[in-house]
């Protein structure tokens, strides 16, 4: 599912037709990993986002250690806050992107500016770069870190990634970590084919990811790892708002745990039409996006497909 605001945050909508791939130059290492660039441009449409001058796409804004607080219209065009308000630009015209890569600096400063005010989906964010500016990543949003042991960023640390992520995280995400890589690893074919590989996975389903262990989706040394929202950072917001819209039914009961073999919640079902609160995000075993809603005192998980608009 990818979400679109058109006022800056204050209301999200489903996006009715995300197509491609969205890469936001400053920070990703489309030079390095060129051609990992290159076989992602063999298989889906993608389009690369980069400021007017080089030197822009090192302008960072005062305040971005805590990206939460930065304004939207801060800095000129030729910065990465204009690099996030041209994407935005894009998207408020229909240009949606199903899934957006970026790295290092693009993922301290865009990232969070998307994900606040202009677009929320799946995203591959190298070095994990919104845990180092404090930024929020809420529901809607489906986060696949690439985070490096031999990084300059803090978030060579397993144990630092988890706690931030836990802190500032709204949803459950993941940690695809390369032990031996540093600041912008090898994404192509000296690393498995790591980048087109991990937007199969994402785009396509086509691999179930084992949480905290080797899988099929990726060879060693790298490891797949599930990282988890403790809820304190829900616990601060007013919850999103869906409505349910189950297309095969007028009715759609809730499951009592994510799980695909869990027991639905006795007796709760939802009717389409329904607002419900959106409260947590997770994926069950074959990949499919669920959602812990709530209607009034009763809750339950649902498939994300059985949910329209957010606001």
């Amino acid at each position: 599912m990818v979400l679109v605001s058109n006022d800056e945050g204050a209301t999200w909508v489903t996006a009715a037709a995300p197509r491609g791939i969205l890469v936001v130059v400053p920070g990703a290492g489309t030079y390095q990993n060129a051609a990992a660039f290159d076989a992602l441009q063999l298989v889906y449409e993608v389009r690369f986002s980069e400021p007017v001058s080089r030197d822009g796409g090192f302008k960072y804004p005062v305040g971005w250690e805590n990206m939460s607080s930065v304004a939207v219209d801060t800095d000129p065009d030729d910065s990465l806050m204009g690099v996030a308000r041209a994407i935005g630009a894009r998207i408020k015209a229909g240009v949606v992107p199903r899934l957006v890569i970026m790295g290092s600096r693009g993922g301290q400063v865009v990232l969070p500016v998307l994900l606040r005010s202009f677009w929320r989906g799946p995203f591959v964010a190298i070095n994990a770069g919104p845990l180092t500016s404090n930024s929020a990543i809420p529901v809607g949003s489906d986060p696949w870190f690439v985070t490096c042991g031999q990084d300059y960023f803090d978030t060579r640390s397993k144990d630092v990634v988890d706690r931030a992520f836990a802190r500032l995280s709204e949803v459950d995400g993941h940690n695809v970590r390369l032990t031996h890589e540093s600041h912008m690893p090898n994404l192509g074919e000296a690393g498995h084919h790591l980048l087109p590989r991990l937007c199969a996975h994402i785009l396509n389903q086509s691999v179930v990811v084992p949480p905290r262990s080797r899988g099929s989706l990726i060879d060693a040394p790298y490891t797949v790892h599930t990282l988890s929202s403790n809820g304190r950072a829900r616990a601060n917001r007013t919850p999103m708002r869906m409505t349910v819209s189950n297309q095969r039914s007028r009715h759609t009961f809730l499951r009592s745990d994510p799980k695909g073999d869990s027991q639905w919640a006795a007796g709760v079902a939802v009717m389409n039409g329904a607002r419900v609160s959106v409260l947590k995000q997770t994926h069950d075993p074959q990949g499919h996006e669920m959602l812990l809603v709530q209607d009034g005192i009763i809750g339950g998980w649902i498939y994300a497909r059985n949910l329209l608009e957010m606001q």
